[in-house]
């Protein structure tokens, strides 16, 4: 059984290589690492379940969800706040602007709505850990608003970022962990349930006139209590973090006067959300 494994493990690996191509910038070949390790580890998932579960194993596997793990759905409302962070900006080459990069003083967002929904599994033999996937989409935009430049733009060191809606769309898998309080008959493992999770994400940022998809750190806190026995409320709040956001067709545009540029805009996005919702949970 033990080189069933490997020969499987091998061939999961040998699928899911990509193919050759050419070289890469830094954040996409980041971004290739991961896609390349999240498919080698589904495929090699899938491979040991077909094996597991083949005709004829003499000690198949036990699925069965029993509490206090089991499977979860949920749905979530709240709302979501972005951090300020300065801008590089690097105008493309016009008669107006020559080319080179200025930096802003932090740039602010407005405050949004928030909604998602998740889906997770709790182990029924290790109930503290579990896994869950998110989905979850906002709108933090920009409003209109003067910043300042390290360097001038048009002899001055101030500028005017134009309003813009930012639509921000977000998919994470979370490693969990809780602990229980309050036990009963009904919830063995305890109604109070505080939690913590962290893991990777993907993050696609909508602009007017660009689009950006990058990957992300997520980070949770929460608490749950269980209503009843497959129903809980929960509170929670959310970290997500990415780094070198790149948008490209950015305006800037001279106090006062006529003159503008459109150019290339680069920074770090830090999104913090505060989120009610409920869980349905399948014992």
């Amino acid at each position: 059984m033990g080189s069933g494994i490997v020969a499987v493990l091998v061939l999961a690996l040998i699928l899911s290589a990509p193919a050759p191509a050419k070289a890469m910038e830094k954040g996409k070949v980041a971004g290739a690492a991961f896609l390349w390790t999240l498919g080698t580890a589904a495929v090699a998932t899938f491979a040991y379940i077909a094996w597991v579960n083949r005709p004829g194993n003499p000690h198949p596997p036990d699925w069965s969800l029993r509490g206090p793990g089991g499977v979860f759905l949920g749905a979530f409302m709240g709302a979501s706040f972005t951090q300020s962070y300065p801008w590089s900006y690097t105008p493309y080459s016009l008669p107006s602007i020559p080319y080179s990069v200025s930096q802003t003083s932090n740039t602010r967002y407005q405050p949004g709505v928030v909604g998602g929904l998740k889906l997770g599994y709790f182990f029924h033999r290790f109930p503290y850990l579990g896994i869950e996937g998110e989905f979850n989409l906002t709108r933090n935009d920009l409003k209109r608003q003067e910043v300042t430049l390290n360097r001038p733009l048009w002899g001055s060191t101030k500028a005017i970022i134009q309003s813009q809606n930012l639509l921000v769309m977000t998919l994470g898998v979370h490693i969990l962990g809780r602990v229980g309080f309050l036990k009963d008959e009904e919830v063995p493992f305890g109604r109070l349930q505080p939690y913590v999770g962290i893991g990777p994400g993907v993050v696609y940022i909508f602009g007017e006139d660009d689009s950006s998809k990058n990957l992300s750190l997520e980070v949770l806190a929460g608490v749950r209590y269980m209503l009843l026995k497959n129903l809980s409320a929960f509170v929670e709040y959310k970290f997500s973090h990415q780094w070198q956001v790149e948008l490209e067709h950015q305006k800037l545009w001279q106090p006062g006067g006529p003159n503008w540029g459109n150019g290339f805009a680069k920074f770090d996005y830090t999104n913090h959300k505060v989120v009610f919702g409920i869980c349905y949970h399948f014992w």
